[in-house]
């Protein structure tokens, strides 16, 4: 198997919040130390629940709520977590990630007992399952087989497919198809984003149409104010928002803050260093010049370097704040000095808008 493959699974857990079981959540909080009064609080908020359905007007009888985090509580999505963590840790060959009841496993693959590997945790995540009273729709799990090789064309040869089959306990050969959906974002297996925004730019077109289906009159008088009433930048500096674009360079920025401040794990092993003239630095790994041209973008483009090369803009007055409100208040300042035109069809923008294009030397260049 070629060295640049990484399969994922996703799962598919059936009412998830609703299958929490009460006995064994109060177990666990007891397992993770909490105890005495807000052990017992917890257990009255959870226990004697009752619920009743009613339909045209008629009642059901009441019945007992044994299982499932109340919803709509801020406590619901922790008892949760709490609920599952032990799930994740139990992925011992592969890496586990989950959003709320949304989980996959995932794993390079560059032999064959990789995938043997990422079996084996996969069905340690069935039997996790069964123990905890939790149901897994096996019929919809999906996985991918995220390729980035050139090659990638062999992939399609006879028999090479058998080799990237996963099968559910019954026996079934698991979907795995060319495009997913990932936390409402569209992957395809050849690492493309074409699919997702030839979908996003489909949906735009149809919210013209609706758009201007709401007026008859064609004029030009009427075009003109309607076209300058959507114009994308005057909207954002009117209503003082930041693009899409730049609000997501803001969140990597603090996700590295958060890393560098103990607030999130370095998973990605960032490298941070002082420096007496420009505060904490992030290193920027070295990318390997003999690797194939196509890796270049996505070494561009990956969070341990694009969030590393946003954070080592920041000056010190910035980058050396350990308390997360008043990073986030300076960083909206330093953010303020920058133009934010993203690329808009119809718009001449003089660059990507990016952070890292809109600057020179790592000085922020305002328009």
């Amino acid at each position: 198997m070629n060295e640049s493959e990484v399969d994922v699974i996703y799962l598919d857990f059936s009412k998830a919040f609703d299958k929490v079981d009460h006995q064994v959540l109060l177990a666990k909080l007891k397992m993770y130390g909490i105890k005495g009064k807000f052990f017992y609080w917890i257990k009255a908020f959870l226990m004697n629940r009752k619920q009743t359905v009613v339909v045209d007007g008629e009642k059901s009888s009441f019945q007992d709520v044994k299982s499932g985090v109340p919803q709509g509580t801020v406590l619901g999505p922790v008892f949760f977590i709490l609920y599952i963590i032990d799930m994740i840790k139990s992925a011992k060959n592969s890496k586990a990630l989950t959003f709320a009841d949304d989980t996959k496993l995932m794993k390079i693959i560059k032999e064959l007992l990789c995938k043997a590997l990422l079996e084996a945790d996969l069905n340690g995540i069935i039997q996790w399952s069964i123990a905890n009273n939790m149901l897994l729709h096996e019929d919809k799990f999906v996985v991918m087989n995220y390729c980035l090789s050139a090659w990638s064309s062999l992939r399609e040869m006879p028999f090479s497919g058998e080799g990237r089959q996963y099968f559910t306990t019954e026996g079934k050969i698991m979907c795995s198809p060319h495009v997913t959906r990932d936390l409402g974002v569209y992957l395809s297996d050849d690492c493309s984003w074409t699919y997702h925004i030839n979908l996003m730019t489909s949906d735009a077109r149809r919210m013209a149409s609706w758009v201007l289906g709401a007026f008859k009159d064609r004029s030009a008088t009427t075009m003109v104010t309607l076209f300058n009433s959507l114009d994308y930048w005057q909207r954002l500096e009117k209503l003082k928002l930041l693009s899409l674009q730049r609000r997501r360079e803001r969140y990597s920025i603090i996700h590295v803050w958060k890393m560098l401040n103990d607030k999130a794990p370095n998973n990605i092993g960032m490298n941070f260093y002082p420096s007496a003239r420009l505060g904490m630095r992030v290193t920027i790994p070295p990318f390997n010049h003999q690797a194939q041209a196509l890796y270049s973008t996505a070494y561009d483009n990956s969070f341990a370097i694009k969030a590393a090369r946003l954070w080592n803009l920041l000056p010190k007055n910035v980058n050396t704040i350990t308390e997360l409100d008043p990073f986030k208040i300076a960083l909206s300042t330093f953010l303020n000095r920058f133009p934010d035109k993203p690329p808009v069809t119809g718009y001449v923008s003089p660059n990507g808008n990016s952070l890292l294009e809109w600057t020179v030397g790592g000085v922020g260049v305002c328009a």
